[in-house]
C-alpha cells in the first residue's frame, strides 16, 4: 500500500495532515484522464463498440481495455493503484482514484477535526516531532484505518457524496444529462462531488447515506455536526460551501 511514485518522496519532514508530494502535472493529468474516460465510458466519443462502459466490472469488462486503462492510471498515480474488482464498477475506481489523487489519509485535503485531533495525539506518541518524516505520518494513516484494530476511532477515507448516489448518475447517465452530457459537465460533476474527507469510524457510521447534489457538505449536519479541520488550500468552491454548511472547525 502506500505511494505508487517513487519512494525518495517520502523522506521529507512531516507538517499537517494535508501534506503530499504529488506533482500537480500529475494530478492535473489524472483528473483529465478521469473524464477523458468516463466521457468515453458513457458518451461512446470517438470508440468503437468493444470499448468498456461505465458499468463494466472485472467480470464484463474487455480485458485487454482494462489492460491499457490501468496502465494509463498508474502512470499518474500518487496513492496506490488502479485496481478493478469483481463487484466494483469502473465507475467505483474512477471515483475513488478521484477523491485520493494527493493521499487516501495523510494528503487527502478535507480531515474531521476529531480525526485530525486523534491523529495528532497517536504520531505524538509515537514519534519525535523533531524527526518525523511523511513517510512515517502516511503509513500512520494506514495503520489507524484498521476498523478490527481501532474500532470507532479508526480512521476512513469517507465520501462527501455518497459514492453508490455517484455511481448512479454514471449509470444512469441518460437520466442526468446536466451531469453527464460531455466532459465539462463531467469534469464538474468530479469536481463537486467525488471528493473525500478522512474521518473518524463512529462519525462515518452517524452519517445520512443520503447525499445533498447542491452543496454536498449539509450531509455533515444532519443528526451530527462533523466539522472540518480549516485547509488553505482548499478550492474556493468547497470553501463556500463548507462555510455556507458551518463546518469549519
Amino acid at each position: 500500500m502506500g505511494y505508487s511514485n517513487s519512494n525518495s518522496r517520502r523522506s521529507a519532514r512531516f507538517s499537517s495532515v494535508f501534506q503530499h508530494q504529488a506533482r500537480d502535472e500529475d494530478t492535473h493529468g489524472l483528473e483529465k484522464l478521469i473524464v477523458q474516460v468516463t466521457d468515453r465510458c458513457i458518451n461512446r466519443t470517438n470508440v468503437n463498440n468493444t470499448y468498456p462502459v461505465i458499468s463494466d466490472t472485472l467480470l464484463t469488462v474487455v480485458q485487454d481495455y482494462y489492460k491499457i486503462l490501468k496502465t494509463l492510471l498508474d502512470e499518474k498515480l500518487y496513492c496506490r493503484t488502479f485496481n478493478l474488482k469483481e463487484n466494483w464498477s469502473i465507475s467505483d475506481q474512477l471515483t475513488w482514484k478521484w477523491s485520493e489523487a494527493t493521499g487516501k489519509y495523510v494528503g487527502c485535503p478535507f480531515w474531521s477535526v476529531r480525526a485530525e485531533e486523534i491523529f495528532k495525539a497517536e504520531l505524538e506518541r509515537r514519534f519525535d516531532s523533531d524527526s518525523t518524516s511523511l513517510d512515517d505520518a502516511w503509513n500512520l494513516g494506514e495503520e489507524l484505518s484498521r476498523r478490527r484494530k481501532y474500532g470507532d476511532r479508526a480512521l476512513t477515507h469517507e465520501h462527501v457524496f455518497p459514492r453508490a448516489e455517484l455511481s448512479r448518475i454514471l449509470h444512469r447517465a441518460s437520466l442526468f444529462p446536466q451531469y453527464t452530457r460531455d466532459a465539462d459537465a463531467l469534469e464538474n460533476l468530479f469536481r463537486r462531488l467525488a471528493i473525500g474527507c478522512v474521518v473518524l469510524e463512529s462519525e462515518h457510521r452517524q452519517l445520512s447515506q443520503m447525499g445533498d447534489p447542491e452543496n454536498p457538505w449539509k450531509r455533515y449536519t444532519r443528526g451530527v455536526r462533523i466539522a472540518v479541520v480549516n485547509n488553505p488550500l482548499w478550492r474556493e468552491d468547497h470553501r463556500e460551501m463548507i462555510e455556507e454548511a458551518g463546518l469549519v472547525g
